[in-house]
């Protein structure tokens, strides 16, 4: 759905969870997206999460394209390809952990490429849609410095819903969202 609005966009995001504990996750993201012409867009994703030990930082690159069906109804397919890091913080780990083996044979820093394709229909103010978000399998810890690419299952998937209230005409719109994530370890959540 990259550049769907028509216009430049730039979104900052920092989450942190679990406040008050030692070490929350911590979460900054930045993307940008551009409309190259009706049909077209393109945009980029930043992204870097922080969990105790582990950070993982990702950069995408996001192609868009949108075919008008009729008057009022749209389809759009999007293909993002990028890189990933994740990387050990060895050094924060508690003296207990340093002897860790589990720990000490894995390679502090690796690399992988991800790929994620999605597709949506449009038609007035309602959009529907369906995302593979992880296109290739990848490891949070690995013995490898790069991971060799390798096809995920696609079993980490999204199906997403929303419409757009036009409260006030061309100034102030509403539009709540709905999605349903299916993941690789079966754990599968709603989202609104």
């Amino acid at each position: 759905m990259v550049a769907l609005s028509g216009r430049p966009e730039v979104n900052l995001l920092y989450r942190q969870q679990w406040s008050n504990i030692s070490d929350g996750p911590k979460t900054l993201q930045f993307d940008g997206q551009y409309r190259i012409n009706p049909k077209m867009g393109v945009g980029i994703y930043i992204n870097q999460d922080r969990t105790v030990l582990l950070s993982q930082t990702m950069a995408m690159v996001t192609y868009g394209y949108r075919v008008q069906l009729a008057e009022n109804h749209t389809i759009g397919f999007g293909l993002s390809a990028g890189m990933f890091q994740n990387r050990i913080r060895s050094e924060d780990a508690a003296a207990v952990d340093q002897g860790d083996a589990a720990l000490m044979s894995t390679v502090s820093n690796n690399i992988a490429v991800d790929g994620q394709f999605g597709m949506h229909y449009r038609t007035g103010g309602f959009t529907f849609g369906y995302s593979l978000v992880n296109l290739f399998d990848r490891k949070y810890i690995s013995s490898e410095s790069f991971q060799k690419p390798k096809f995920s299952q696609l079993k980490n998937q999204i199906l997403f819903a929303s419409y757009r209230f036009n409260v006030i005409p061309g100034t102030l719109a509403l539009q709540p969202n709905a999605a349903y994530r299916l993941s690789q370890n079966n754990i599968n959540y709603f989202e609104g």
